[in-house]
């Protein structure tokens, strides 16, 4: 009990210290391990599973500055999370991740890529993950939400 109690504080701490923001290289051609994004999910989304142990990955297309594309995904003990979100092109991506509530737990638009996010651990629930665009043109993404 007191080394598991020592592994959640050091997550934490770990979490912390990790924060967010872009950078730092670019995608690895990821394959989508749940569905992938199809319009409209503006408002209602689209649900990415369970994580477990390995990283949930969608792709999808933001069409213009005025498209918001929502994912929702669910833990069932509290976890440390990545949020990453990457691109190919020079458009401009930003991620932001809630609880059910709409409470924002983190938001990044750092004008660069990657946009990443470590958080947590977050408790139990379901939450729900934004992605916008800053750019008017179309812009294919991937996004992975992985237990870190």
């Amino acid at each position: 009990m007191r080394r598991r109690l020592q592994c959640l504080i050091a997550c934490a701490l770990l979490g912390a210290l990790a924060g967010c923001g872009g950078g730092g290289g670019g995608l690895v051609a990821p394959q989508p391990s749940g569905p992938a994004e199809v319009e409209p999910n503006d408002s209602t989304p689209t649900s990415m599973g369970t994580l477990g142990s390995a990283d949930l990955v969608v792709t999808g297309t933001t069409s213009s500055d005025a498209d918001v594309d929502l994912f929702s995904f669910s833990i069932l003990v509290p976890t440390t999370v990545l949020i990453q979100l990457d691109w190919n092109n020079a458009n401009d991506l930003q991620v932001g991740i809630t609880d059910l509530a709409g409470i924002m737990v983190r938001d990044v638009d750092t004008d660069t890529r990657p946009e990443a996010c470590t958080v947590g651990p977050l408790a139990a629930g379901t939450y729900r993950v934004r992605v916008g665009s800053r750019s008017p043109g179309a812009t294919a993404y991937s996004l992975r939400v992985g237990p870190r």
